[in-house]
């Protein structure tokens, strides 16, 4: 990831979904697990992504 995709994406109206998909597919389930880590389910996850989207 390139320092300004991240800019970009931390100042877009989505930054959680932009953010995200910006992982490469490997990483995304290292996410998730680090998610987990401060309590969030995977199911929490995918709900915030979908709510960013609408």
């Amino acid at each position: 990831m390139k320092k300004k995709e991240i800019r970009k994406a931390l100042e877009g109206g989505t930054p959680f979904s932009s953010l995200y998909s910006l992982l490469p597919s490997g990483q995304k389930e290292k996410f998730k697990q680090f998610a987990a880590a401060f309590g969030f389910t995977e199911r929490q996850v995918r709900e915030r992504l979908r709510k960013e989207t609408r």
